[in-house]
């Protein structure tokens, strides 16, 4: 079973990686922050009334319904993490937080996106470990999560800053 989550892990981080491209790719030249948003929801009322006073509106509406998306992947509890059962309007802000996202700054957000993009790469790394293993002994057994331990020990996935 923990061989077939590591792979669904492994084969979910491309798409999710492309998620977090564009995102980035959206917000380029886009200064953000605390009001950002209600400032995007006021340019979203007077663009239907017909006044042009956003030029990024759309790209900031695209990295919201992003935002969204990624905090819905963030409930899923398959896998053992996310948030069973029903969500408040708490969990879901909750998990936008952990999003990158308008209200935080270029800096936040560039960080945020940097750490989850690391995450997933180290998905697809101990995927593609699993796989070999398996190849070599025909079955992902205790000796290959003692490996990957020790393996995960010697790369560090945030190394401390010197």
């Amino acid at each position: 079973e923990m061989y077939v989550e590591l792979q669904k892990a492994g084969s979910a981080a491309p798409t999710k990686l492309g998620k977090l491209d564009r995102m980035e790719q959206l917000m380029e030249g886009v200064n953000t922050g605390k009001l950002t948003p209600a400032i995007t929801q006021v340019a979203s009322v007077a663009e239907a009334l017909g006044f042009k006073v956003d030029p990024k509106l759309g790209p900031k509406q695209a990295l919201e319904g992003l935002t969204n998306e990624i905090a819905l992947d963030l409930r899923n509890p398959s896998g053992g993490a996310g948030m069973p059962g029903a969500m408040s309007d708490m969990d879901r802000e909750f998990l936008k937080n952990m999003s990158p996202q308008m209200a935080q700054t270029a800096e936040g957000r560039k960080l945020i996106i940097e750490s989850r993009v690391k995450v997933m790469e180290r998905e697809n790394q101990v995927a593609k470990m699993a796989r070999q293993y398996k190849q070599k002994h025909s079955k992902v057994d205790e000796d290959f999560f003692s490996q990957l331990s020790d393996w995960s020990n010697r790369n560090h996935l945030f190394p401390a800053q010197k």
